[in-house]
C-alpha cells in the first residue's frame, strides 16, 4: 500500500512541476498563482498544500532539486580539471538549456541554489586544490569564493540579457578570467 501512495505522491509532484514549467513559458514566475498551477496540474489546492507549505516553499524545493541535479553531474562536468575551457563549455551549455534556469535567476528565485552549489563544490574543490600543493589552505577559501561568486554573477548577467552573447563568447570570457585573471584583458603580455 505504501508503494502505491509513494507513486501517487511522485505523480502529483511531477504534475505540479510540469504545470509550473508550462506556465513559466507563458509568464514570469512572480505572476504564477497557486490556483492556475493547480488547475493546469489537474489537482485541487488541498493537494498542493499537502506537498508544499506555500508558493515560496514550492520554489525553494524546485531550486534545491535543480541544484542537486546539477551537482549530480559534477563529476562528468569537472572530470577534466586540466581543460578549463571544455569544463566551462559543458557547464554553460547545461545551464543555458535547462528549463530550471529561468526559476533560478527569476526575481522570486532565492539564493538557496547558489548556496547548495557553493557548499558542495567547496567540499569537492578546495581539498583537491590544497592537495595539489599549489594553493595554501588559507588562500583556497578566498579564491574559491571569488571564482564562484564571479561566475554566478556572469551567468546571471548572461541570463538577464536573454543569452544575447553567444555561448562560446561567454565560455571564452569565463575561461580567460579563471585561468589568467583580469589582466588577460587589460595587458597584452599576459
Amino acid at each position: 500500500m505504501e508503494k502505491k501512495a509513494d507513486r501517487r505522491v511522485m505523480r502529483t509532484r511531477e504534475a505540479i512541476k510540469e504545470a509550473f514549467f508550462r506556465l513559466m513559458e507563458e509568464k514570469p514566475v512572480e505572476k504564477i498563482s497557486i490556483r492556475e498551477l493547480c488547475d493546469l496540474a489537474n489537482i485541487n489546492r488541498t493537494s498542493f498544500y499537502d506537498h508544499y507549505l506555500d508558493f515560496p516553499d514550492f520554489l525553494e524545493s524546485m531550486e534545491k532539486e535543480f541544484a542537486q541535479s546539477m551537482l549530480a553531474q559534477y563529476d562528468e562536468l569537472f572530470s577534466r580539471a586540466d581543460d578549463a575551457e571544455e569544463t566551462m563549455r559543458k557547464y554553460l551549455h547545461l545551464i543555458r538549456h535547462s528549463r530550471e534556469t529561468k526559476l533560478l535567476f527569476s526575481r522570486l528565485g532565492s539564493q538557496s541554489a547558489q548556496k547548495i552549489f557553493e557548499v558542495t563544490l567547496k567540499e569537492r574543490t578546495i581539498p583537491a586544490w590544497v592537495q595539489s600543493g599549489r594553493i595554501m589552505p588559507e588562500q583556497a577559501e578566498y579564491l574559491f569564493r571569488y571564482i564562484v561568486s564571479g561566475g554566478f554573477a556572469v551567468i546571471q548577467q548572461w541570463y538577464e540579457s536573454g543569452f544575447a552573447q553567444p555561448e562560446e563568447e561567454i565560455v571564452a570570457l569565463m575561461t580567460k578570467v579563471i585561468t589568467r585573471g583580469i589582466y588577460a584583458f587589460l595587458r597584452d603580455d599576459v
